[in-house]
């Protein structure tokens, strides 16, 4: 005979199985959520256009941040020096300039003598030299040679609003050698420039003066070192499907700004083209477009890879490809921030082992 107590324990035998089922698969869920809310670093691709990039050079003792390029026109600001033996040098008369041809009148040109290397030195926080063919139709100034920079220097690209060809480059850190080579007859124009190696300079208390060297076979370049603090040069690139800009080595970062100064002074997006993002370990997840309106956000985990860099063919932007594992990785307004990091759920379902058990489980289904 069944005692009242057996009959309960019977009943309620089948009640607590079915409770113990939907406790593990509510706790599964709950876990899921969780996963779905934990934001992980997360290995990314961004391809994408501006017109600003700044960054901070990391991992390596030194970089070689361009290639080789012909330019068609330079200039410097902010230097320690800027140094050059030519074997001929003359100065023009600012008297007998010509503003309807922007030229001096032959008989302006006067010869100099000179004592050893010229140099060229910061006078005020305007002095600017630049560096154009004599003959202004001629595309080819010369080359500029790589340029290397140190292990946690600050560099910014900026381009020119107007000219695709034009861009700034302003390198913060320890001191930065850049080389010209001219391969055509050239002028500098030194503004508020100190000059050194010249005996009985003429014209000395005038703000600006052009000078025409003559460099020799042997002494064909002129070097340029940065300040402690910073090297601006302003490049006009000639264009040319051999002028990419970056060196052929991939540069590491350990940050990276896509922002500039907007009209009115607050800081805009240096978009200029929309950009796309995708995750390279994770082939199924889809490709994020990022509109050129948005602002992009990033914070590597260590660096980054910046594997190629080059510039746009018909309008001002730099085309860049960057890769590696971000810390945090947002796009959109500064109010409303998209978070493009992937979860621990999406980092757990997409990996190709969960696939394959599932897929498993499924047949055996």
């Amino acid at each position: 005979m069944t005692t009242p107590k057996e009959k309960r324990s019977s009943q309620n035998a089948w009640p607590s199985w079915i409770t113990s089922g939907s406790t593990l698969i509510g706790g599964l869920l709950l876990l899921a959520l969780f996963l779905m809310y934990w934001p992980t670093p997360s290995h990314i691709s961004l391809e994408t256009t501006v017109s600003r990039a700044e960054m901070t050079l990391g991992t390596f003792p030194s970089q070689q941040i361009l290639n080789p390029l012909e330019v068609e026109s330079i200039s410097f600001g902010q230097f320690s020096k800027i140094e050059f033996h030519p074997s001929v040098l003359q100065v023009a008369d600012p008297n007998q300039y010509d503003m309807q041809t922007d030229s001096f009148a032959p008989e302006a040109w006067q010869p100099l003598t000179m004592f050893g290397y010229i140099r060229f030195s910061n006078q005020t926080p305007s002095t600017l030299v630049t560096i154009h063919p004599e003959d202004r139709g001629q595309k080819i100034l010369g080359t500029l040679e790589p340029i290397h920079v140190r292990e946690e220097s600050n560099v910014i690209f900026e381009m020119d609003e107007h000219d695709p060809s034009t861009i700034t480059m302003k390198i913060s850190g320890p001191e930065t050698r850049v080389i010209l080579t001219p391969t055509q007859p050239f002028e500098i124009i030194a503004d508020e420039t100190k000059i050194d190696g010249i005996k009985d300079m003429p014209f000395r208390e005038e703000p600006s003066l052009t000078f025409r060297p003559d460099l020799p076979e042997r002494r064909p370049q002129i070097e340029i070192r940065g300040s402690e603090q910073l090297l601006t040069l302003t490049v006009k690139i000639t264009r040319s499907p051999k002028n990419h800009m970056l060196s052929d080595q991939p540069m590491t970062v350990s940050s990276l700004d896509f922002s500039r100064q907007g009209p009115t002074g607050n800081r805009v997006t240096a978009l200029v083209q929309p950009g796309t993002l995708h995750y390279p370990d994770f082939k199924d997840l889809p490709v994020h477009t990022i509109p050129a309106t948005d602002f992009v956000s990033i914070e590597p985990k260590k660096v980054m890879t910046i594997k190629h860099m080059m510039l746009q063919e018909n309008q001002p932007g730099l085309k860049l490809l960057l890769d590696g594992t971000a810390k945090h990785i947002q796009s959109g307004s500064s109010e409303f921030p998209i978070d493009h990091r992937l979860s621990k759920f999406d980092e757990l379902w997409n990996n190709t082992k969960v696939q394959l058990l599932y897929g498993l489980w499924k047949d055996i289904k």
